[in-house]
């Protein structure tokens, strides 16, 4: 992984770069950040198949003549084909869910790909998450084990419980993941606050199938309270799913959030993509997500762009301090 520390001008390239919606940015051909560091940059932000897209679009590469873009190609081919690997799986465990009866939807990167990206495979993802009722836990891991799938066990059993969450991997197969969940935000100091299981996601989605609004609650509550925005890509997922969200709607969106507790997280993330993204900074309904609510700005550009480098202090101080915002709010 590159040790590299991005300025704000590099940083805002990579930010372009990652916006499905954006263009190839005027400054991509400076040099701003080399090949081999956007190789390792877009492959741990998760946004090879974007960048690739675009360069390949804009027709600035040559493969032949760069080893370091050609590898870049090659991941987001290889990113492409496990996703569509993971797709097959899809078809097979919804149908399993659908003739059981069982209520689960799909959630996080498959409902993001299909409902908020011009181009689906701008939104890979490395597994299966799915979200059942907790009275509904029991039956939705005998179906997967009559299925052929396999509970993985953690080291620690007990986190399982703790986390709301269990894996599977299909019998044979140690590379297709399937997280079951029945909480989307894990950490139970957080769940003082904030909760997002079948219920919550239900009651997000105004009782309909993977609706704007619901889309932009898992997309906060995955990357804000589920994840500290340590990648891009979690931040792309917010900024597409506030995209998707008429201006009119935006009042029904605050009261669905204020509903959640959300309120914060929601304001929160808006300045965020706001920070981050040149095509969120005039949008209508990112404004007024922004002002809803005061909030100190923990989280920036340079802590998520990053946070590729453990080490790199100040981005996991902001990390850790968002967190501990987030936490000190359940005592109000």
């Amino acid at each position: 992984m590159t040790e590299i520390i991005l300025g704000d001008r590099a940083a805002q390239m990579l930010c372009e770069l990652a916006d499905p919606e954006a263009e190839l940015p005027a400054t991509y051909s400076e040099g701003l950040i080399n090949d081999g560091d956007l190789a390792d940059l877009c492959d741990y932000h998760g946004i090879q198949t974007t960048v690739w897209r675009k360069l390949s679009e804009s027709g600035v590469t040559k493969l032949e003549a760069n080893a370091q873009i050609a590898e870049l190609a090659t991941a987001a081919r290889a990113t492409t084909v496990f996703t569509m690997l993971l797709d097959a799986e899809a078809a097979k465990i919804s149908q399993f869910f659908i003739d059981a009866g069982l209520p689960w939807t799909f959630v996080k990167g498959a409902s993001f790909a299909q409902n908020l990206y011009p181009h689906v495979a701008d939104r890979p993802y490395t597994d299966l998450d799915i979200l059942v009722p907790k009275s509904a836990m029991p039956a939705a891991r005998d179906l997967l084990k009559k299925g052929g799938y396999r509970h993985i066990e953690r080291p620690r059993a007990q986190k399982d419980a703790v986390y709301e969450e269990e894996k599977w991997m299909p019998v044979g197969n140690d590379k297709l993941l399937i997280e079951l969940h029945t909480d989307l935000v894990h950490q139970p100091a957080l769940r003082k606050r904030v909760t997002f299981g079948y219920d919550d996601y239900r009651r997000a989605n105004l009782e309909e199938i993977s609706s704007p609004v619901g889309l932009l609650m898992t997309a906060i509550v995955h990357g804000a309270l589920g994840h500290k925005f340590h990648q891009l890509k979690l931040a792309v997922d917010v900024l597409q799913a506030m995209r998707a969200i008429d201006p009119s709607e935006t009042d029904a969106t605050v009261a669905v959030a204020r509903e959640l507790k959300v309120s914060f997280e929601l304001g929160a993330c808006a300045r965020l993509v706001q920070a981050m993204f040149p095509g969120a900074a005039k949008n209508e309904t990112v404004q007024s997500f922004a002002e809803i609510v005061w909030s100190p700005t923990i989280i920036n550009r340079a802590t998520v762009v990053n946070a590729h480098k453990r080490d790199h202090y100040p981005s996991r101080i902001r990390r850790h301090a968002f967190r501990f915002y987030q936490r000190s709010l359940a005592f109000g």
